[in-house]
């Protein structure tokens, strides 16, 4: 049974919780577990692998051959611009549903950037693709890469 969040509050609402067994008595009615069991229950969901967002950013230099440390410098030459613009478009494109790939972090990694340059690199990068075939490829290429170190776990690291 998938509980929203609107059904939880009228549940709750609905039986006055006032201190915690109350909450407790009220999760039992919902959903059959006591606290304990549904936080446990909740946790068993969670992933114990994380992603590290430097580590997708090294690969991905690697990936263009491109220094890390001219990706983070200001230079605005195109041999550097361009790859950087990539990588900030492909990284949120491909991790944005983990919390720590955010436009802000990408944009620290990246240099120092503020979130909305990592905007501006999405809108570039989608431009290019409408307008250049060869560089759409490179670009979906790039893509495809990073699915597949993050579907192979090549990126992953185990919590400890």
């Amino acid at each position: 049974m998938f509980i929203t969040e609107r059904i939880l509050s009228e549940v709750l609402r609905e039986k006055m919780v006032h201190n915690c067994d109350d909450l407790d008595n009220a999760i039992i009615t919902i959903t059959g577990k006591d606290l304990h069991e549904l936080i446990n229950y909740v946790n068993s969901f969670k992933s114990k692998k994380t992603i590290d967002i430097n580590e997708v950013f090294e690969v991905s230099c690697a990936y263009f051959n491109v220094d890390p440390e001219k990706i983070k410098s200001r230079t605005r030459k195109r041999t550097v611009c361009l790859p950087r613009q990539m990588i900030q478009a492909g990284i949120y494109f491909v991790f944005n549903i983990y919390p720590s790939f955010t436009k802000t972090n990408i944009g620290l990694i990246t240099g120092d950037r503020d979130h909305t340059t990592v905007c501006h690199s999405e809108n570039t990068i989608k431009d290019l693709c409408d307008t250049d075939d060869n560089f759409k490829n490179t670009y979906y290429d790039f893509i495809n890469f990073l699915e597949q170190k993050k579907l192979n776990n090549n990126l992953i690291d185990e919590k400890s």
